[in-house]
């Protein structure tokens, strides 16, 4: 039966075999079946004690499947296989939308969230419906790393409502609290 290792996507991780063979055997990986094709980010080693190393620098998707140390010598050839898990990580929230925001019209509102996880795809709405960056920029939707912003600009009366980003990948959702938006009338 395979030993299963379990990782997260974009973590380093190892497979390891230990098979004593003398004389000095030749080693072989397969992927799925098919011999192996070491590159940057997956390389075999061979340890001092001759246990065969398989070295992933980050892990990918396309990483995951089972692999097989194959040991062969005059003797014969022994195998071991290994079951290779990566898996997504769910989205989480590092910080929240907190407050309500009252502000003047002609200002810039800026509403900013912190997320993790893999590949989160961040949605804000108002009021329920989804707010899409327009032609005229009222809105705009800045992404760096894990900081999503919503900048409501040149901001107006009927910009005001309620407030909530949801960030969603292939293995969950999560959604901020919903915070109002107040945009008052410039004083005349």
């Amino acid at each position: 039966k395979p030993t299963d290792v379990n990782v997260n996507i974009g973590e380093p991780a190892k497979l390891q075999c230990k098979i004593s063979a003398s004389p000095a055997p030749t080693i072989v990986w397969l992927k799925d079946g098919q011999p192996l094709k070491p590159s940057d980010n997956v390389t075999p080693h061979t340890e001092p004690d001759g246990t065969q190393t398989l070295i992933f620098k980050s892990t990918q998707m396309t990483d995951k499947a089972m692999y097989t140390c194959q040991v062969t010598n005059v003797g014969g050839t022994a195998e071991v296989k290994l079951n290779l898990n990566v898996q997504q990580i769910k989205p989480t929230l590092k910080s929240d939308l907190i407050k309500d925001v009252t502000t003047q019209a002609g200002e810039t509102v800026r509403l900013t969230i912190q997320a993790s996880g893999t590949n989160p795809k961040v949605k804000w709405f108002k009021n329920g419906e989804e707010v899409i960056e327009t032609v005229e920029e009222t809105y705009e939707i800045v992404e760096e790393e894990e900081t999503y912003t919503l900048l409501i600009k040149n901001a107006k009366p009927i910009d005001s409502g309620e407030y909530q980003a949801v960030i969603t990948n292939d293995v969950g959702q999560i959604k901020t609290k919903k915070i109002k938006v107040q945009i008052q009338k410039a004083p005349e």
